[in-house]
């Protein structure tokens, strides 16, 4: 048997990071996923539930807005409130099963998004710098 789903959407919220008293990181956080049905728009909400310590640079790009990337399992949860049974379902995952694929243009209003890698200008070396020194018997 299969229990998969995999899902790409915006964080509703930051993310909440806890630390469990045996020392085990959980993040929770809720993904908004848009889908067109009937030619009109919806959304779903996706309550996700993150095992392992999320690594720092992950951690934070995942603001309110942000794209992100995951898969993970279904799992539900029964409980009962005013008297009514109630199932709510939410995907299970660990930090490695997450990415984050914001760019500037995805950053929420008002905020800039960092780069994922820091800029650097591209140069042509100068020929003195050559790699190839043009005094060597090259063999073709």
């Amino acid at each position: 048997m299969l229990n998969s789903i995999s899902i790409a959407g915006r964080l509703g919220r930051d993310v909440e990071e806890k630390l469990l008293p045996g020392g085990t990181t959980l993040n929770k956080l809720a993904v908004a996923v848009d889908d067109y049905r009937n030619k009109e728009k919806v959304t779903d909400w996706f309550y996700v539930t993150i095992w392992g310590e999320l690594p720092k640079f992950k951690l934070d790009a995942m603001r309110k807005g942000a794209t992100v990337m995951l898969k993970g399992k279904m799992i539900s949860r029964q409980y009962e409130k005013d008297g009514v049974k109630i199932t709510a379902w939410e995907i299970e995952t660990r930090a490695f099963d997450v990415s984050v694929v914001t760019s500037r243009e995805d950053a929420p209003q008002g905020q800039q998004a960092k780069p994922r890698y820091p800029e650097q200008p591209q140069q042509a070396p100068a020929a003195s710098e050559s790699f190839i020194d043009a005094s060597e018997n090259l063999p073709f």
